[in-house]
């Protein structure tokens, strides 16, 4: 049986959207996830640090989905 500590997580972010939800603020330039909302950093910035927390050995960098109309926003993000 595996060690469950071995396993590593490769975590697939899913960021799309029409940007209607949470208009005028949200559009589908920049839909919500891409907005600081909660605090100083984006939602999907603030997921992405959740993620990629130095010495979490459980995760595998993370893979990012979402529009081609957002990639240089998601490659921004993806530093």
């Amino acid at each position: 049986m595996t060690d469950p500590s071995a396993i590593r997580i490769r975590p697939a972010i899913m960021s799309g959207g029409s940007g209607t939800r949470l208009w005028p603020l949200s559009r589908k330039s920049k839909p919500k996830q891409f907005h600081a909302l909660a605090g100083e950093a984006s939602m999907l910035r603030e997921t992405l640090d959740r993620v990629s927390k130095a010495g979490d050995a459980r995760f595998d960098p993370p893979i990012l989905i979402g529009s081609a109309d957002h990639e240089e926003i998601l490659k921004d993000a993806a530093g």
